[in-house]
């Protein structure tokens, strides 16, 4: 443990324990109780849990070689494709979605987990092809190989998450040496063929994967007062939340949107509008400026990694954080359509929570491993 503590990224796990507290202490005051109330409505207790639990995920993390999942990375693709497949078959359903396994006595979301994994399969192919990025197959081949998982999320339906795996790819290319110019072109052709072919589907003319309430949320977020008690409901409570808190909130438990239940999944989902109600402007700089130290210490972990696998992988999770975060937020302030994508460290949910401490695990065993692995470079 000595040893653990002295190669550890100590910034980057205290930073990772802050948010973890804060989600727990938000998370009791959108359920409107303490951590010692009972009932359904108090997340916070089972949240202390989840973090406990984090915390061994995280260290379970940090002490693997990062090599193993070099070695095994086709075993770690093929294991995302089963779990993701598994949950199509025999998953739970909540909410018009199939998106749980059960496990014992716990959920299971595979999709979150699954962005990992996606991670550290994906980054080996893209470490072995390194030299060869300057061109447009190997690129265009790694956007191919996160097809699969992606069409499996999306059947869930988890549009959400099945576009993180798709940035966070975007995100590994760059870190492999794809050309920046290159990117823009790949990201702007999916864009335009992505909005031209919601336009076709909102016109009848085509069908493309979606639901008619994921249609609606894009809908609502283009127009909110169009359906203010429908699907437009979300995204004004949540402006009204942020708009209430003002410079320095409303005090923690006090918030009207929130203790008033007028904000619905504020626990989830929404958790970043009740921290800018109850904490306003101040409060709310102080979380982003923490994930911002946070992806600053990822940043410089993976520039400083040994080799090109440890790199793409550290960078990859790097995006997947910035991703969640920016969409997470922008939902929250209305500048971005409700996907349902979790908060990382402050959102109530397990499967997010675990999958994210592990995630810190890898990139702080990337970082104790550093000095003795140079391979793959």
């Amino acid at each position: 443990m000595r040893k653990l503590m002295a190669r550890c990224d100590l910034p980057l796990l205290i930073c990772t324990l802050l948010l973890m507290a804060l989600g727990v202490i938000f998370i009791a005051s959108a359920g409107g109780g303490g951590l010692s109330e009972g009932g359904e409505t108090n997340f916070a207790r089972r949240q202390l849990l989840w973090v406990l639990l984090g915390a061994v995920a995280l260290l379970v993390g940090a002490m693997v070689d990062y090599r193993l999942y070099w070695i095994l990375a086709p075993v770690i693709y093929v294991v995302n494709l089963g779990l993701l497949a598994m949950v199509l078959v025999m998953g739970q359903a909540a909410h018009g979605a199939q998106r749980w396994l059960q496990v014992g006595p716990f959920p299971l979301q595979p999709s979150e987990p699954g962005k990992i994994l996606l991670v550290l399969s994906l980054a080996a192919l893209l470490a072995r092809q390194e030299s060869r990025m300057r061109g447009w197959f190997w690129p265009l081949a790694a956007l191919a190989v996160t097809v699969p998982p992606f069409l499996l999320v999306v059947r869930q339906p988890d549009l959400g998450t099945a576009l993180v795996l798709i940035a966070q790819t975007l995100g590994m290319l760059l870190w492999a040496g794809v050309s920046l110019r290159k990117l823009v072109a790949i990201t702007g052709g999916g864009l335009a063929g992505a909005i031209g072919g919601l336009a076709l589907h909102m016109k009848g003319w085509v069908r493309l994967p979606l639901q008619e309430y994921q249609v609606r949320r894009i809908s609502a977020f283009i127009n909110p007062d169009a359906d203010p008690l429908g699907a437009g409901y979300h995204i004004i409570q949540s402006i009204i939340a942020v708009g209430s808190g003002r410079w320095w909130g409303t005090g923690l438990f006090r918030g009207t949107q929130g203790q008033l239940q007028f904000l619905p999944a504020r626990h989830t989902d929404f958790i970043f509008t009740v921290i800018a109600e109850e904490t306003g402007l101040a409060g709310a700089t102080a979380v982003l400026a923490l994930y911002c130290f946070l992806l600053y210490r990822i940043v410089m972990i993976a520039a400083s990694a040994p080799d090109a696998y440890s790199r793409i992988v550290a960078g990859g999770l790097g995006t997947m954080f910035l991703v969640q975060m920016v969409v997470n937020v922008g939902m929250a302030m209305g500048v971005m359509p409700v996907t349902g994508l979790p908060l990382p460290f402050l959102s109530y949910g397990g499967s997010s929570l675990l999958s994210s401490c592990f995630a810190i695990g890898v990139i702080l065993g990337i970082r104790r491993h550093a000095r003795r692995s140079r391979f793959g470079s």
